[in-house]
C-alpha cells in the first residue's frame, strides 16, 4: 500500500510539473518536409507522437489475433481430423471396410502421424480385394514417415502373406531388410516366404542372420533348420552339398536318408550308395538299412558283399537280412535270396520279408506257399521295389 501511495504522489507531482512547464512555455515544433511546413506546439506534437505509437501497439495486437485465430482453425480442424481417424479405426475393427477407408484417408492430411492412417486404410483396401489400392496406401504410409519403414514394411509383408502373394511379400521384405538387416520380424517373415516358396538353400543361407538376430526359439530354430536341410538334400542336386551341412547336423542321420533319396531321384545310385554306406559305418539305423537293400547302384555284387560284412557283426539283424536278400535278387541269386528271406522271417516276422519271400516263391513255381505268405503281408508301408525275379521256363 506503500509503495502505490508513493507512486501516485510521484504521478501528480510530475503531471503537476509538466502542466507548470506547458503553462510557462508551450514550446514551438515546425516539420519541413519538401515544401510542406507543420507547426505546432512542442507538448501536441509529442500528444501526436504518443497517439501514433499506442496506434501502432494496437494495429500489432489486431494482426496478432488474426493470426491465432487462424492457428485456432487449424488446431480445430486437426482437432475434427482426429476425431475420424478414431472413427475409422473402429469401423475398421467392425468390418466396414469401405467407410473406414475413407475416413481414415480423408483425415490423413490433418493429423499428427498420417502414417498410421495410410497403414490402416490399406489394411481396409485389402479386406476388400483391392490390392492395386492396398499398395497404394501402403506406399504413401512409406512417404509419410522414414521412421515408420519397418512398421509399414512389415504389415506389407503380412498383407501380401495373408493373400498367398508369396513372391511380393518376399520382394517387400528384400526391400525391407536392407533398411533392418538385423530386425528379429523381417527375419522371420523372411523364413515364412522361403519356406512356402520352396527355397530351401535360401532358408538354409538364413538361419545364421536368425540365430544372431534371435529371431526365434534356439530350439525351434534347429529344428526349422534341420528340416530345411532335409528338404535340400533331397533335391535333385542334394548329394552336391552334402558335405557342406554345418557341423552339428554332420551325424544326423534323417540328413543321410534325405540325401540317399534325393540322389536316387537324380539318378545318381552310386553317390547314393557310397554316401549311405559310410553313414551306416558310422550310425546304424533300420530305416537307412532297408534303403541300403533298395538301392540299385551299378556295381550289386559290391553292395551286396558290404552288406554280408555287415551281417558278419549282426547275424541276427533282421532288417539287414531283408536288405541282404533284396541285394541278391539284384545279384540273381535266387538261393541266396530265399536263405535271407526265410531267416529274416525268423528272426523277426515282418510284412516286407513276408512278402519279398512269397513273390520269390511263386517266380520260383511255390504258388501256394507263396501266395499265403503274399497274403500275409498285406498292406506293406513303403511297397516293394522293382527286383529282378527268375523267370519260369514253359
Amino acid at each position: 500500500m506503500k509503495g502505490r501511495a508513493l507512486l501516485l504522489c510521484a504521478v501528480l507531482v510530475l503531471g503537476g510539473l509538466l502542466g507548470l512547464f506547458m503553462a510557462r512555455d508551450p514550446g514551438y515544433l515546425v516539420l519541413a518536409y519538401d515544401g510542406a511546413v507543420l507547426e505546432t506546439s512542442l507538448w501536441f506534437g509529442l500528444l501526436l507522437l504518443v497517439a501514433a505509437y499506442v496506434s501502432l501497439r494496437l494495429l500489432l495486437f489486431v494482426l496478432g489475433r488474426l493470426l491465432r485465430g487462424k492457428g485456432l482453425f487449424t488446431a480445430w480442424r486437426a482437432r475434427a481430423a482426429q476425431r475420424q481417424t478414431n472413427r475409422g479405426l473402429l469401423l475398421l475393427e467392425e468390418g466396414d471396410w469401405p467407410q473406414a477407408k475413407r475416413l481414415l484417408v480423408n483425415a490423413a492430411g490433418d493429423v499428427a502421424a498420417p502414417a498410421i492412417n495410410y497403414l490402416n486404410a490399406a489394411r481396409a483396401a485389402h479386406e476388400l480385394g483391392a490390392f492395386e489400392e492396398r499398395d497404394e496406401l501402403l506406399s504413401q504410409a512409406k512417404q509419410q514417415d522414414s521412421k515408420a519403414a519397418p512398421a509399414v514394411g512389415l504389415a506389407g509383408a503380412d498383407l501380401r502373406m495373408a493373400a498367398g502373394q508369396w513372391r511380393e511379400a518376399l520382394a517387400w521384405l528384400r526391400e525391407l531388410q536392407v533398411l533392418a538387416p538385423k530386425h528379429p520380424r523381417v527375419l522371420e517373415r523372411l523364413w515364412r516366404c522361403h519356406e512356402a516358396l520352396e527355397d530351401w538353400q535360401a532358408l538354409i543361407e538364413l538361419a545364421p542372420a536368425m540365430r544372431k538376430a534371435d529371431a526365434a526359439d534356439a530350439e525351434a530354430l534347429n529344428a526349422m533348420e534341420r528340416q530345411a536341410w532335409c528338404r535340400r538334400l533331397a533335391t535333385a542336386d542334394g548329394l552336391k552339398v552334402w558335405e557342406k551341412r554345418p557341423k552339428a547336423l554332420k551325424d544326423d542321420p534323417d540328413l543321410a536318408l534325405a540325401a540317399t533319396l534325393g540322389g536316387q531321384a537324380a539318378g545318381d545310385a552310386a553317390g547314393a550308395e557310397s554316401l549311405l554306406r559310410e553313414v551306416l559305418g558310422r550310425s546304424w539305423r533300420d530305416d537307412l538299412v532297408n534303403l541300403y537293400g533298395r538301392i540299385k547302384s551299378p556295381a550289386p555284387d559290391h553292395q551286396l558283399a558290404t552288406a554280408e560284412a555287415w551281417l558278419e557283426d549282426r547275424p541276427d539283424d533282421s532288417e539287414l537280412l531283408l536288405a541282404a536278400g533284396r541285394l541278391a535278387l539284384m545279384n540273381a541269386d535266387w538261393p541266396k535270396a530265399r536263405r535271407y528271406f526265410e531267416t529274416s522271417l525268423r528272426r523277426k516276422p515282418n510284412s516286407e520279408s513276408r512278402a519279398e519271400l512269397g513273390r520269390l516263391l511263386i517266380a520260383l513255381g511255390e504258388t501256394r506257399r507263396g501266395g499265403e505268405l503274399l497274403t500275409q503281408a498285406s498292406g506293406v508301408p513303403n511297397g516293394l521295389p522293382d527286383l529282378p525275379l527268375p523267370q519260369r521256363s514253359g
